[in-house]
């Protein structure tokens, strides 16, 4: 079973949900509102999406071999691999020293290698298990927050 996902969507106010709105020669009819999906992000979806984007993101330097991740590239924009070895990068000094860098270079053998500092963030990939798993607490921590996006207050008991 399938959990649904927790991020709640409304229909774009600029088209009303077609995905078209004035035309222009690069982008054609798309809507800039809705960037063409027809729905937008409630305020707190944004707030919920965010949320699982922080729970799903982790250091490059955490990254173990075998492991399948997202690496953002530019907006909205990523390259999923999968690190077959994972090494802390390293340099070598005018006198064959080899030097460890701030760095870590997810290699792949099928694909191109990687190399990120160790502080850039990635997003790891889990199994379906993991998203339910995933959505059912985002979908508490949704139920906790306004429609404004802002966490409930306490309720005074008498």
């Amino acid at each position: 079973m399938t959990v649904e996902s927790p991020i709640e969507r409304e229909t774009c106010g600029r088209c009303g949900g077609t995905g078209h709105y004035s035309y222009n020669q690069i982008e054609g009819s798309r809507c800039f509102g809705c960037r063409g999906k027809g729905t937008v992000l409630t305020k707190r979806g944004e707030v919920v999406a965010k949320w699982i984007n922080e729970q799903l993101s982790m250091k490059a330097s955490e990254v173990v071999a075998g492991q399948t991740i997202k690496i953002p590239l530019s907006f909205n924009r990523f390259v999923v691999k999968t690190a077959e070895e994972v090494v802390m990068c390293e340099r070598v000094t005018p006198s064959g020293e080899r030097v460890p860098v701030k760095g870590v270079c997810l290699i792949s053998h099928s694909q191109n290698n990687v190399t990120m500092g160790v502080d850039d963030k990635v997003i790891r990939i889990g199994t379906i298990e993991d998203r339910d798993s995933l959505y059912t607490a985002a979908a508490e921590y949704r139920d906790s927050l306004t429609k404004a996006g802002k966490p409930r207050k306490a309720r005074a008991t008498k």
